[in-house]
């Protein structure tokens, strides 16, 4: 069954788990981020060192895992040479792995107006829904 943000949802209820990281490939729902290389690069230095201190939330897309939540993370992990991830896995569509994406992205501080844009017109072309209803999804 698949979970939905319709219903109250948190990737915490997922159980971590051991995946290898050359499973891991990028979605097609989550628009384009920029990944910036020196940031990546300090985050794949602090990785390893410390490891990957909080998992990511990947979803199932075919014979590959995609990241939903920690995109960054999975990136600088695979940089490190980080051959096995510990992540969350859940089997979320195409709408809930959007939502979750732009929930995360809100809490970051460089996430750009530009990619919120694209992100928010990403997930009105697959709902049809409309800005009012986007609104009191993202806020």
């Amino acid at each position: 069954m698949r979970a939905s943000l319709i219903q109250p949802l948190k990737a915490e209820s997922a159980e971590p788990i051991d995946v290898m990281i050359d499973k891991v490939r990028p979605t097609h729902v989550n628009p384009p981020m920029r990944l910036r290389y020196e940031d990546l690069g300090r985050l794949a230095d602090s990785i390893r060192q410390y490891g990957v201190l909080q998992e990511p939330l990947l979803r199932p897309g075919g014979e590959f895992l995609e990241p939903v939540v920690g995109r960054r993370r999975v990136e600088a992990a695979r940089r490190a040479g980080i051959k096995v991830l510990r992540a969350r896995v859940m089997d979320l569509s195409d709408i809930d792995a959007l939502l979750l994406s732009i929930a995360e992205n809100e809490q970051r501080q460089d996430w750009t107006a530009l990619e919120k844009a694209n992100a928010l017109a990403t997930l009105r072309k697959l709902t049809g829904w409309s800005l009012r209803k986007i609104g009191s999804y993202v806020g």
